[in-house]
């Protein structure tokens, strides 16, 4: 999808291969940021859904129009939806991290983003423990289990991030690397690149 020849901001090529963002003319990139969030990364779960109740426990009906029988109503069960607590108090900390390391006295990151990678490094299972000395030494094992990237592992970052470092998870245009992998010290890697108009 991606041409490390053609420049993703302004289509245009001649772009330097020896940068450390080969797809993009230095021109083009306004700014970029880096974030270590340490610990375990955390994942964002569905948001889960029950039928209203009164006090007295009997379910609760809202009316809404028959799609089968214009100009008639329906009783239809009302639903409450609802974030556990663990998945409430995971993104307070991610939001706390981005917070805590934001530059002082900046405003949420408003133009294209370009999230120029995403890690997210597990600790090793008890399993893997005969892989520490190679995990040191640079080897990279990728960890293939849940939770989910793009569901749960991403949503979790881009809305901890929303309000604090970007505007909104609306503005990234694109994703270039992302990855879960094991690694000696749990984190999260993210490298985030705003564009130039």
């Amino acid at each position: 999808m991606f041409s490390d020849s053609v420049c993703l901001n302004c289509g245009q090529t001649g772009l330097n291969h020896g940068s450390p963002i080969p797809y993009l003319h230095e021109k083009c990139i306004k700014q970029q940021l880096l974030f270590r969030i340490e610990g375990i990364p955390c994942s964002k779960q569905s948001v889960r859904s029950t039928v209203a109740t009164d006090r007295a426990g009997n379910a609760t009906f809202s009316l809404v129009p028959d799609t089968h029988n214009p100009g008639k109503l329906k009783k239809r069960h009302k639903i409450t939806s609802f974030q556990d607590k663990e998945t409430m108090n995971k993104e307070l900390w991610l939001k706390w991290n981005f917070q805590a390391q934001k530059i002082p006295g900046m405003t949420p990151l408003s133009g294209k983003l370009v999230i120029n990678y995403l890690v997210y490094v597990f600790p090793l299972p008890k399993s893997l423990d005969k892989l520490k000395p190679e995990i040191a030494s640079g080897r990279i094992i990728f960890k293939p289990t849940k939770p989910d990237l793009p569901d749960n592992l991403n949503k979790a970052v881009f809305d901890a991030m929303k309000g604090i470092i970007i505007e909104d998870d609306s503005k990234i245009i694109a994703i270039r690397n992302t990855a879960k992998i094991y690694g000696l010290q749990p984190a999260t890697h993210l490298h985030i690149i705003e564009l130039r108009d």
